[in-house]
């Protein structure tokens, strides 16, 4: 029994897949258990992300000295022998593991990766993995696709929140305190140049062009 079982709250109930392309809602329990746990370990981790030869790891684990660790989730002995693909992942890792629920039977496993034993709540190695050093050149090229995968899903996380607090301010405070966020540039309002701009959906009658400032006099040129 893992540590993570003892955690008094309460599991979720199994559910059906949410949609096409989205993993079970059993295989996202383990991942959140899984990346919990790399997280104890020093690990930031992804999920779905995908390498270089087209396959998308379950898990994926960055540690700070630049070694990386793939997770496999399996959630059933069922799900373990229609899907054999897990050795198109050794060669993108320094680490490889799988990631099993409680009662799953680990002798189908194979006896030279490791294994860990996970639910919602955390995770609990069974048995390390063996350290295969991934290529230098191979390495660099995964820490650039890995952050640029972290900082594109954090700028659409930003991006939602945003989203979500301008209609909230929009239904509590009315249309008007949001409409300047709806111009394409803050350049279009009245307050970026001398003269009044329509705003979105409004005409904006100009006045006749200004008067120019007569030129200086010149000396001689006064008048007596």
């Amino acid at each position: 029994m893992t540590a993570a079982q003892d955690d008094p709250r309460p599991r979720p109930e199994a559910g059906p897949e949410e949609g096409k392309g989205v993993p079970p809602l059993d295989a996202l329990r383990l991942a959140r258990g899984v990346c919990r746990m790399l997280a104890d370990w020093g690990y930031r981790a992804l999920t779905e992300f995908t390498l270089a030869n087209g396959r998308r790891a379950d898990v994926i684990g960055l540690a700070p000295d630049g070694r990386f660790v793939v997770v496999e989730i399996k959630t059933s002995e069922a799900d373990y022998l229609s899907d054999q693909k897990w050795e198109d992942y050794l060669e993108f890792c320094d680490l490889f593991y799988f990631a099993v629920p409680e009662g799953f039977p680990r002798d189908l496993l194979p006896d030279d990766v490791g294994v860990l034993v996970a639910d919602a709540w955390g995770a609990e190695a069974v048995r390390r993995a063996d350290e295969a050093p991934l290529h230098p050149s191979r390495r660099r090229a995964q820490l650039l696709s890995f952050a640029l995968t972290a900082g594109d899903r954090l700028h659409r996380l930003v991006s939602r929140a945003a989203e979500g607090s301008l209609r909230r301010l929009r239904g509590a405070a009315g249309d008007s305190v949001t409409r300047p966020f709806r111009s394409r540039s803050w350049l279009s309002w009245p307050w970026s140049s001398g003269r009044a701009r329509a705003r979105p959906g409004e005409r904006v009658r100009h006045s006749a062009a200004p008067r120019r400032r007569p030129p200086p006099d010149r000396a001689g040129s006064r008048p007596p």
